[in-house]
């Protein structure tokens, strides 16, 4: 097969693609668009040298963008799913102390998913941020907040 002709084929159905994986491409993992779109193309390329009578190759190419999408979706699943908000899995971890796991228990949603995935789950910024699609800013400042709400709720506690 001639470049000229697989630019050809890339050109007029890189919308296809690009829906295939819209479609079927986990919402966490957009950094891996890329690479699905490569090697679905890679996978077209190798076929087309083999094999030139595909009758659609729109149809062809859909098929394996949306099964690199199934792989890539299963390769690079979080390692965790977070449970129920009332459901306390962390109390098992026998290194965080118990008075914080509960006060991180308490907290709010949105400063408890951080909390969990930050303090116990030892996750980076960057991890935490891919994990729950915010930004980095938006995990930091979450991770700011649950610190200090965390920090007085110890201070109470202790008084008492």
């Amino acid at each position: 097969m001639q470049n000229n002709k697989f630019e050809e084929i890339i050109a007029k159905t890189k919308p296809i693609v690009l829906a295939a994986i819209k479609q079927h491409l986990n919402r966490n993992l957009v950094d891996f668009i890329d690479d699905v779109m490569q090697e679905t193309y890679f996978k077209a390329y190798k076929t087309l040298l083999k094999n030139t009578d595909i009758k659609s190759i729109e149809n062809y190419l859909f098929i394996i963008a949306k099964n690199e999408c199934f792989k890539t979706n299963k390769k690079e699943k979080p390692y965790i799913e977070l449970k129920d908000e009332h459901e306390h899995f962390y109390e098992k971890d026998t290194s965080f102390p118990k008075m914080i796991a509960e006060i991180i228990s308490n907290l709010p949603y949105k400063y408890k998913q951080v909390a969990e995935l930050f303090y116990q789950k030892q996750f980076s910024l960057v991890e935490i941020s891919k994990y729950s699609n915010l930004s980095i800013g938006a995990v930091k400042s979450r991770l700011f907040r649950s610190r200090s709400l965390i920090i007085n709720q110890a201070k109470e506690l202790e008084l008492t």
